[in-house]
């Protein structure tokens, strides 16, 4: 189960995360957008009534959908996926 707590500390890690390892040049997949794209998975699974466990997911999920830039340009969808 995803809790709250859980939340926050994957948010305070990809945050940290970013601040260590994420490229400079990365103008666009940058910290702010990653927030960015994590709020607004939120407000859309809250527009579509999702269950907590489902939003939560999809919350956990846009936390850490670029996370893999730091390690590879291509296939930085996967390492995004074994980092989360």
């Amino acid at each position: 189960m995803i809790t709250e707590d859980l939340l926050e500390r994957a948010r305070l890690h990809v945050r940290r995360w970013f601040a260590r390892r994420m490229p400079r040049h990365m103008h666009f997949h940058d910290l702010e957008h990653t927030l960015t794209v994590a709020r607004t998975a939120r407000a859309i699974g809250q527009g579509m009534k999702l269950k907590a466990a489902d939003l939560a997911l999809v919350e956990l999920a846009a936390i850490f959908h670029d996370a893999g830039y730091a390690l590879a340009h291509t296939g930085h969808e996967e390492r995004s996926a074994e980092l989360a």
